[in-house]
């Protein structure tokens, strides 16, 4: 398994790159096509589902581009507090029947990715969003420092993660719903590239949680130099 997260990178970055350009012109002669026929044409409903099966391959591809940047970390130091909020904000414009809580000390500052993590973030709400549906629902995210380690924990209050998935859910292509199956590989794996590991186990608001925890690490430039490792 050390090897296949690698192998899936470089895999999924060619396919992705080879397949974008076509799949957009297909798309936008589909919806051509469907704009030009009539809603009593009973080739219209063939063209709907066309249409439904474009845009889940279209989420495919762009699920295979993150994996593929995943490994490329550029870190630099965030204010953690101002990160959490910016996703919370976006992710509330897509599900307002779901309340967001930000706990997170005012002022922490660590040497991590930012768009790699707030994607990560998002990632696991978005998962969260999918399961909780219509409901209304609570998501919790929080940060603080362990041992100078940073401790990202998202969880929240819907119907939490099947038992028969417990075990599998970092694994490429499982899913439980209608994601791509590739969402927490990528957390894995861009936890993984910051030095870190993320975890799994029934939250105390009744679902899903997860936890991230990366360790200080060194930027690139501090690497190739030998610096000693430390916080910056």
């Amino acid at each position: 398994m050390n090897n296949f997260l690698p192998e899936m990178e470089q895999l999924a970055g060619m396919l992705a790159h080879e397949l974008r350009n076509p799949l957009a012109s297909a798309t936008t002669n589909l919806a051509v096509a469907a704009d030009l026929t009539e809603d009593s044409d009973p080739r219209t409903p063939f063209l709907k589902r066309a249409e439904v099966e474009m845009e889940r391959i279209a989420k495919l591809l762009t699920s295979c581009l993150e994996l593929a940047c995943a490994g490329q970390v550029h870190r630099r130091t965030v204010d953690i507090a101002e990160l959490l909020e910016l996703v919370s904000a976006r992710l509330a414009k897509r599900a307002e029947n779901v309340r967001f809580e930000i706990r997170v000390h005012a002022g922490l500052e660590f040497d991590l990715d930012p768009d790699l993590i707030m994607r990560v973030i998002e990632n696991l709400c978005e998962n969260a969003i999918r399961a909780i549906g219509k409901a209304r629902a609570a998501i919790r995210i929080e940060a603080r420092l362990h041992n100078e380690s940073l401790v990202l924990i998202v969880e929240d209050s819907g119907p939490g993660i099947p038992e028969e998935l417990a075990s599998r859910v970092f694994e490429p292509f499982v899913s439980g719903g209608r994601g791509t199956g590739l969402g927490l590989a990528f957390v894995r794996h861009v936890a993984t590239a910051h030095g870190g590991i993320v975890s799994t186990t029934p939250g105390a608001m009744g679902g899903a949680r997860f936890e991230i925890c990366l360790p200080t690490g060194l930027r690139p430039e501090e690497e190739n130099s030998g610096a000693p490792t430390g916080r910056r």
